[in-house]
């Protein structure tokens, strides 16, 4: 991981590869906590196609931020994430799969 004034660059990393590839209108990326980010979005009223975000690896935090982009999907959206090994996540996925399919 590349570090830059003491944070990682992951972001920006990000970035450089929106601007080249011309997704500037379709990507709004944010560098702020999920549940920030979703009640931003709700605020606003901007209903994403695709919400990809990172969860933090503590139980139950998966479960928060999905009740929270819940409210954000329409039909045929995605919800997407990483870290699907983290004992965790995998825990609040399965939670959330067996609230909203039942």
């Amino acid at each position: 991981m590349c570090i830059e004034y003491g944070r990682p660059i992951v972001y920006e990393s990000f970035i450089a590869n929106i601007i080249p590839n011309n997704l500037i209108k379709s990507i709004i990326p944010f560098s702020i906590t999920s549940i920030l980010d979703a009640r931003f979005l709700l605020e606003k009223k901007i209903v994403p196609q695709v919400i990809y975000f990172d969860s933090a690896h503590l139980q139950d935090e998966t479960y928060v931020e999905f009740e929270f982009y819940w409210t954000l999907l329409q039909p045929d959206e995605l919800l997407i994430g990483d870290d699907w090994g983290s004992r965790s996540v995998c825990s609040d996925v399965f939670e959330i799969l067996q609230k909203y399919t039942s």
